[in-house]
């Protein structure tokens, strides 16, 4: 959302090629719940227009039973990107665990090419548990600029393209373990981290493609610590909506394309299915 696997700027939660997000060991997030193989069709258009400025799918496949289960994600996304309305295609995959149902990210790979599939940019994470690091690595031709970079695996983490997943474990009212908000902390492509706080707001019903569904609101939130309030204030508005029925199925996002200043968007579930 812009995309499940793209938006960069520090508040926003669909962070474009995020690399992984550590969340903070206080606010850990429930279990989650995964069919064996899901998929999804989504699509972003800007907030005043029905005319979709580009189109995804996500593809979510077991690789094995565990335990831990082993999973693998790829997602793919197709048309104009940035202010500048860019055709590009975007790939991306990464490799999880389900450890007593909560995420534990292996690896993750992304790649950004123009309308001619010449490439733009590669971003790469491994998770290394046994010595607490994560090590990320980002490429950009055409002179093959290399930049790496190490981040403390100091509590749980996880790829930014599963953000979509982890909130499938928040603390939603009407569960055992229900509260109205949840901490993480974003590492972006850039890279670099930030702390989001995501607060359940109401429950609507929402339209999209896909039909329409009872949803759970989330805001997204810069988590500023005691000046959160002023994070309320000053920063665009994001929402993020996500089914009551389990297992909370992300269904629609709302906010600006890649940070403050820029268009704002609507990136929206099509259509999916899980066995």
């Amino acid at each position: 959302m812009n995309s499940f696997f793209s938006l960069i700027i520090p508040v926003t939660v669909f962070l474009r090629f995020l690399i992984p997000t550590p969340i903070l060991a206080a606010e850990i997030p429930g279990r989650i719940e995964l069919a064996p193989h899901e998929w999804a069709k989504y699509r972003c258009r800007l907030k005043d227009s029905r005319n979709t400025r580009w189109e995804g799918t996500r593809i979510t496949e077991r690789q094995s039973v565990g335990p831990p289960p082993r999973y693998n994600i790829i997602y793919r996304e197709e048309g104009l990107f940035g202010d500048e309305n860019r055709h590009e295609r975007r790939l991306g995959e990464s490799a999880f665990e389900l450890v007593d149902g909560r995420l534990r990210p292996l690896t993750s790979h992304a790649e950004i090419r123009d309308g001619q599939s010449r490439m733009i940019r590669t971003m790469e994470a491994t998770f290394d548990y046994a010595g607490k690091t994560v090590r990320t690595r980002i490429a950009s031709p055409p002179n093959d600029t290399i930049e790496t970079k190490e981040f403390d695996l100091e509590g749980p983490m996880i790829p930014g393209y599963e953000i979509w997943l982890l909130l499938r474990g928040f603390p939603y009212p009407g569960m055992v373990r229900e509260g109205n908000e949840l901490t993480c902390e974003i590492l972006t492509g850039k890279p670099a981290s930030y702390s989001i706080l995501f607060k359940h707001e109401e429950i609507e019903d929402v339209t999209t493609p896909a039909g329409t569904f009872s949803c759970h609101r989330l805001r997204l939130i810069p988590d500023l610590g005691i000046l959160t309030w002023l994070g309320k204030l000053i920063a665009p508005t994001i929402y993020l909506w996500f089914t009551v029925e389990p297992p909370h199925n992300w269904i629609k996002y709302s906010g600006p394309e890649s940070g403050p200043g820029t268009p704002g968007v609507v990136i929206e579930l099509v259509e999916s299915g899980k066995k």
